[in-house]
């Protein structure tokens, strides 16, 4: 019931009863309720701190608008961008809960903001981290002639702390006479967190085997998101040769070739040769065709006296050892330049022999080899002078320092290895 507010007045003899001047509601109206407040608080599978899953997971994030009724929202751009779901400003909240699979590995953020009226608020969602791996292979190519054996590295790598158990395999038909088995041969290999594991894939050529490319289509399968990851290589088998013959003269630059090293370089499989140059105080890389010479070189300003190829580094690429007499001293040095795979070299690791070493007497120093002397599976460097150096590998850094100095003087007797 309104209750209004009246007043009496007299007009002549007459007494009325009229409203007050301006009570009640004569002339106005009630003034709008403001708008809610507005709240939100973005969550992951439900959760409000960091999330963490495996690559081909479900993911639902959640805007927890209130009020929800009225409310819209606006999934901004995230990182890595675009988002995972990011929507155009005044989007319906309604599904509030987005959901979709994560496909690739990362670590992602994402915010949200809630407009209802003229209020809104943003709230920034957990970090989201995608475990995920990659699978790599080396060599992209291989060049085999028949009677010959070639052998592929699978490697199957952690992104982002991923561990799990991965099945590697091969799908494509090889040619007649043409055979391949796995190492090991369940080609299963559990990927630890933060690292790798690999398998190898051993191709035999038989004698009756003809010229062919193959394309080979490698993969690797994490069984439990049905996740598959992918790599390619082409197999090239050449006709045997029926003779020992040269088949290519190349002009090449160099002035007084030293020091020869042979392996491969860059990632199509075929023999590349590295050639220290004394005079202009160059190694020249040469890079093999497989079948007509070396068609392209690249070069590095190093004065070295000889050269040694090997996988000093452990990361299946192939390095390059060099002796050395820097210009400007007289203290001859050994040094390890790390290959990219890709034909590249840098400069890694460097011990120096000091003025007073046996290395320093004159036309002793340069000769370099490579083997496995202590039979733990990494390339050892062995350096000729008066007598030799060892330097041990271990498969993961650069050669340990001066492991053992043999003079010319030491008794054969102790050179011999004992099994």
């Amino acid at each position: 019931m309104n209750r209004r507010m009246f007043a009496f007045c007299t007009i002549g003899p007459a007494l009325l009863l009229l409203p007050a001047c301006g009570g009640g509601n004569s002339g106005q109206t009630n003034p709008l309720p403001p708008p809610p407040a507005v709240t939100a608080a973005c969550t992951i599978n439900g959760a409000n701190t960091s999330v963490t899953t495996l690559v081909g997971s479900l993911v639902a994030y959640n805007a927890n608008p209130n009020p929800a009724s009225g409310s819209t929202c606006d999934w901004n751009p995230g990182t890595p961008s675009p988002g995972a779901f990011d929507t155009a400003a005044g989007s319906s909240c309604a599904p509030s809960s987005p959901t979709y699979t994560a496909t690739a590995g990362g670590v992602f953020s994402e915010s949200v903001t809630v407009t209802n009226g003229s209020n809104s608020v943003t709230s920034n969602c957990p970090t989201l981290t995608v475990q995920d791996f990659n699978l790599s292979l080396l060599p992209s190519s291989g060049t085999i002639a028949p009677g010959g054996v070639f052998k592929y590295s699978v490697t199957a790598s952690s992104i982002d702390q991923f561990t799990g158990q991965v099945n590697f395999a091969q799908s494509t038909v090889l040619p007649a006479n043409v055979s391949a088995a796995w190492s090991p041969a369940s080609q299963f290999c559990t990927v630890p967190a933060g690292g790798a594991c690999s398998a190898s894939y051993t191709v035999t050529v038989g004698s009756g085997a003809i010229p062919s490319d193959t394309g080979l289509a490698f993969a690797s399968t994490f069984a439990q998101a049905l996740l598959t990851r992918n790599a390619s290589s082409t197999l090239h088998v050449r006709a045997a040769p029926t003779s020992f013959q040269t088949t290519f003269t190349n002009n090449m630059p160099w002035q007084s070739a030293g020091s020869i090293a042979a392996g491969r370089f860059n990632a199509d499989g075929f023999i590349d040769l590295a050639v220290t140059d004394l005079l202009p105080n160059q190694v020249h890389i040469l890079f093999g065709s497989g079948v007509s010479g070396f068609p392209s070189q690249s070069s590095l300003d190093l004065q070295a006296i000889s050269v040694a190829a090997g996988d000093f580094s452990g990361d299946g690429r192939t390095d390059l050892a060099f002796t050395t007499l820097p210009q400007g001293t007289s203290s001859t040095q050994v040094s390890v330049w790390t290959g990219d795979g890709q034909g590249n070299f840098n400069s890694q690791w460097t011990y120096s022999f000091g003025n007073n070493s046996p290395c320093q007497q004159s036309g002793q120093f340069g000769a370099l080899a490579v083997g496995d002397l202590n039979n733990d599976g990494n390339p050892d460097l062995i350096v000729g002078h008066a007598g030799f150096s060892v330097f041990l590998g271990t498969g993961s850094q650069m050669p340990n320092s001066l492991m053992l100095a043999i003079s010319a003087a030491t008794p054969a007797s102790i050179l011999r290895r004992q099994h």
